[in-house]
């Protein structure tokens, strides 16, 4: 006699946190994914969580003049999803290669999608019709490797 092991779906869970534009937002965005990620996994991606979510709040502080941004951090029990969207319709780009590594303000921009492209397992970016109220959503993920 066959038997089958019955399959567990992974319930998805999404947190979400709208916060004014401000530059104190990337350190708040850090500390919320941190507190959704820090009970399920290790350290490292943690922290690649935390440079991430960083960056990309970052960039919409950088070159949006919006009120608000919306943070979500998806868990599916293998990976996360960040997805931070703005109200902009200017869409991000990414550079070719990054510049020289020297000091100067001509040196600080235009790296952040670089480290993103990098660093995440995935990444990309959604635009949305204005009608929808948000200009795009630029997201990136992460394995998890928790076992579920």
């Amino acid at each position: 006699m066959a038997t089958t092991t019955p399959s567990r779906s992974i319930p998805t869970s999404t947190y979400l946190l709208i916060a004014p534009n401000t530059v104190e937002t990337a350190r708040i965005a850090r500390d919320h994914v941190a507190s959704v990620l820090a009970p399920l996994t290790g350290d490292d991606p943690v922290d690649t969580a935390r440079l991430l979510v960083s960056e990309l709040v970052t960039n919409v502080f950088r070159h949006t003049s919006d009120p608000l941004v919306t943070i979500r951090t998806t868990l599916d029990g293998e990976r996360v999803r960040i997805a931070v969207s703005d109200h902009s319709p200017s869409q991000p780009t990414l550079p070719s290669a990054p510049g020289p590594l020297h000091a100067g303000k001509g040196t600080e921009d235009g790296r952040g999608l670089l480290l993103v492209a990098a660093l995440a397992s995935d990444w990309g970016l959604v635009p949305h019709p204005r009608a929808e109220g948000i200009g795009k959503t630029v997201w990136c993920e992460l394995p998890l490797g928790v076992p579920c």
